[in-house]
């Protein structure tokens, strides 16, 4: 039992070595974005980044673009907000069970600071219920004295 402790210890160091050596060369934050916490989990989102910058994706069937709002906060955070109708008319039925998620929704991502995010060139697209973000990070800045390389 004592060697699988140590193991996991070796491990845990080796992984936490790698995520540093990640974080100091790549110029990649490993650390996942946070969501804030709230009292509902709607809409499901995945919020993913790579070299070119941050996506988020949310789930909203049965909704039009119209009833959705998106803002970037001071905070720099992402909030995707709305109000999602139930589509059952309970005066012509009875439910008998509806897991569906109906009424006023707000859903924060915090942005990652190290990426240096170009949100002036925020982008989204709404297709097939499901809602794209995307934030492009910032071109980085032209040295003076480059040499071009003919290809």
């Amino acid at each position: 039992m004592r060697q699988n402790d140590e193991w996991l210890r070796t491990f845990e160091e080796v992984a936490g070595r790698i995520k540093d050596f990640i974080k100091t060369n790549v110029q990649v934050d490993i650390d996942p974005p946070k969501t804030e916490p709230s009292s509902i989990s709607y809409p499901p989102i995945a919020v993913y980044y790579d070299a070119g910058g941050v996506h988020i994706a949310a789930e909203l069937p049965g909704m039009t673009k119209q009833e959705i709002a998106i803002s970037l906060t001071p905070d720099d955070a992402v909030e995707i907000s709305g109000s999602k109708r139930d589509l059952i008319d309970t005066n012509q039925a009875v439910v008998q069970t509806n897991e569906r998620y109906k009424g006023e929704f707000c859903r924060r991502v915090k942005l990652p600071k190290r990426l240096d995010l170009d949100t002036a060139n925020a982008s989204a697209s709404y297709t097939d219920g499901v809602l794209h973000i995307y934030i492009p990070r910032q071109a980085a800045p032209r040295k003076a004295g480059t040499t071009i390389i003919i290809e």
